[in-house]
């Protein structure tokens, strides 16, 4: 059995100096080894915390690649493409929405291809535009803003579409529309900087090849990539 320690005796013991310097050292000898035991730990979890960080910087690089490649790809398949709003449709097509059928589409694509062969030949003063000249030609769903459904017109020939976008002028106060087909992203991208001419922040906003420009009050004409591109509009 252990003897009894007098509190007395102990609290006098701990007041000598050597007694005091013992257990100092003692403990500094425990904490010393605690502390760079918890260091190395410190140091272990930095170093693995630094190889996330450069793995996660890399990857997010890696993904902002592939998006611009994806985004890329996505606008060179659309670069033969125009759509057109507010161009009317057939007569079978407008007796179906006049009587609410809505659900199924009533113009052929030959039909589509027909009305927008006359509407180049008698709007946009395009006679040479011809059915070899289309690849694929119909009407797309009504969006909420749409009058009449939306046509989509691909063409075989480049050359064509560049004609048809330039006779875009003959459409004005026409309530017809003639667009590129735009990815989402750029799309939303003219929206704002059609906002940006609304409020005579800049002169004029226009698309070209799936790309989208402004010319400045200024007169400087810049390429629009990113929303920071509008934000920094000054």
């Amino acid at each position: 059995m252990a003897p009894s320690i007098n509190v007395d005796q102990l609290v006098q013991a701990l007041q000598d100096k050597r007694v005091a310097e013992a257990l100092a050292k003692c403990f500094d000898d425990v904490l010393s080894k605690r502390l760079a035991s918890l260091e190395n730990c410190v140091q272990s979890l930095n170093s693995e915390l630094q190889k996330r960080d450069e793995q996660i910087v890399h990857l997010q690089e890696v993904n902002a690649s592939l998006l611009e490649r994806v985004h890329d790809l996505e606008c060179y398949t659309r670069m033969d493409n125009i759509i057109v709003h507010g161009l009317p449709e057939s007569y079978a097509s407008a007796a179906a929405d006049a009587a609410n059928i809505d659900s199924q589409p009533n113009e052929t694509s030959a039909e589509s291809e027909t009305t927008f062969l006359k509407f180049c030949s008698s709007q946009l003063k395009l006679p040479s535009i011809s059915a070899g000249d289309i690849s694929v030609c119909h009407r797309l769903k009504k969006g909420s803003r749409d009058r009449t459904r939306p046509m989509i017109i691909r063409f075989a020939s480049r050359k064509a579409r560049l004609l048809v976008l330039s006779a875009r002028k003959h459409t004005r106060g026409t309530g017809i529309f003639i667009n590129e087909h735009l990815t989402k992203e750029v799309s939303d991208l003219f929206a704002s900087t059609r906002q940006l001419v609304k409020t005579k922040k800049i002169q004029s906003t226009w698309s070209f090849n799936c790309k989208l420009f402004i010319k400045l009050n200024d007169g400087r004409i810049k390429m629009v990539s990113t929303k920071e591109d509008i934000n920094n509009i000054r």
